[in-house]
């Protein structure tokens, strides 16, 4: 009698320990998932970020200009155009909201199911003041928790990101311009100005 009493009593006490531990997971950290991989950018600082290098499907150079940001085609660099500074946050901030993240696969023949290969995929290359580069593939909208699937550039492990990342980050040179104001060529005049539909001369 005595002995099965002290089973029940330490199963108890095992169970209490799991669920504390299991309750003990830091708020806002991705939940481990298929076999514990987890989509990690805890490295990751919005308020750091200094430029944007987007890559594949769509390309775009954006860069920290003071308080604000500029955007280029990365093929006519000396052309810098006003970029919208509230678009930019929403699309970085986007990226801080992993909760949740599940592993979806490792095998490198997948990517292009998921649009993470280099045909379809959105190379963004993260820069940072004080931290290395972030380098991520962003892929396909419409993953089971309603997300888009993303991976690290260094390695094919997919995930679904818990946020919609598409419209936010798939964007043209154009699209990321403020709509209404645009500043002169490096060089010329800093002043504002609003835009025409045309670039200033």
């Amino acid at each position: 009698m005595k002995k099965a009493l002290v089973i029940v009593v330490g199963a108890a006490v095992l169970l209490l320990v799991f669920m504390f531990v299991a309750g003990e997971q830091p708020p806002g950290q991705p939940e481990a998932s298929g076999g514990g991989r987890q989509l990690d950018l805890s490295g990751f600082d919005p308020a750091r970020v200094s430029g944007l290098e987007l890559s594949g499907v769509r390309r775009a150079t954006l860069q920290r200009d003071g308080s604000g940001w500029t955007v280029a085609d990365p093929g006519s660099p000396e052309s810098r155009f006003l970029a919208d500074e509230a678009m930019v946050k929403g699309a970085l901030e986007s990226l801080t909201r992993v909760a949740g993240a599940k592993f979806v696969t490792g095998e490198a023949g997948r990517l292009n199911e998921f649009w993470l290969d280099d045909a379809r995929g959105l190379k963004v290359r993260i820069l940072q003041e004080g931290r290395p580069p972030l380098e991520l593939v962003l892929g396909k909208d419409g993953a089971p928790n309603g997300g888009t699937y993303v991976r690290k550039a260094a390695n094919a492990d997919v995930f679904e990101h818990p946020t919609l990342l598409g419209w936010l980050w798939r964007r043209r040179v154009m699209d990321w311009r403020d709509a209404r104001l645009v500043r002169g060529r490096p060089g010329t005049s800093r002043s504002w100005c609003f835009e025409s539909g045309t670039k200033r001369r």
